[in-house]
């Protein structure tokens, strides 16, 4: 098995981690043109980023809050280069938070979740 990952080395072919590292540096380079460049179609994108697919792009800017993000020119590039990779994550997850914030807050209103809080079944 060792031979098989060592000739896929020698013939250039990344895998797991490596493969994922690379793939994180586009996806990161794709959002970013995608926010501060509007004009920019999909496919300029994918070209511009180099070895992703419109469907790559695509996949990771379907986000509203991206989308929102893109249209309103909050950010500049600069600025979106001044993120490290934990503050940028943060930013582009925000509207998956939001979603599940406003999920906990209907539950919360639920008729079910108040009478399992009133019969003391859940400590939450």
């Amino acid at each position: 098995m060792n031979r098989y990952i060592e000739v896929l080395r020698e013939n250039g072919r990344a895998g797991g981690l490596a493969k994922g590292q690379s793939y994180k540096d586009r996806r990161r380079k794709a959002i970013e043109l995608f926010i501060t460049e509007p004009k920019m179609t999909l496919d300029e994108i994918a070209k511009k980023v180099g070895g992703v697919s419109y469907g790559f792009v695509s996949e990771h800017t379907k986000s509203p809050f991206i989308k929102k993000l893109r249209y309103s020119q909050v950010f500049t590039i600069q600025q979106l280069l001044a993120l490290d990779d934990e503050q940028f994550k943060a930013l582009t997850l925000q509207d998956d938070i939001n979603q599940d914030l406003e999920k906990m807050e209907r539950i919360k209103n639920s008729d079910d979740y108040k009478q399992l809080k009133k019969d003391k079944l859940l400590k939450f």
